[in-house]
């Protein structure tokens, strides 16, 4: 004799009632503009001006040392 389960739908949909995310999205997300924007553009090329400069810059002079000796 097979057994009956009368409330397998009510569990079913409780079940995936549970498991469906809480929180709907009003609407779906939207990637921002930044990188569009000229604020970002000028400061990337200002960092990387900067970087160029100091790679491609020269050594600092180095102030020369004294030859002079301190005799007693």
């Amino acid at each position: 004799m097979k057994l009956t389960d009368l409330n397998a739908q009510a569990r079913h949909d409780w079940l995936r009632e549970e498991q469906s995310p809480r929180i709907m999205p009003s609407e779906p997300a939207r990637q921002s503009n930044f990188e569009k924007s000229k604020v970002f553009r000028w400061t990337i090329v200002a960092c990387l001006l900067f970087v160029a400069v100091n790679i491609f810059q020269d050594d600092p002079i180095v102030a020369p040392t004294t030859t002079s000796q301190i005799t007693v």
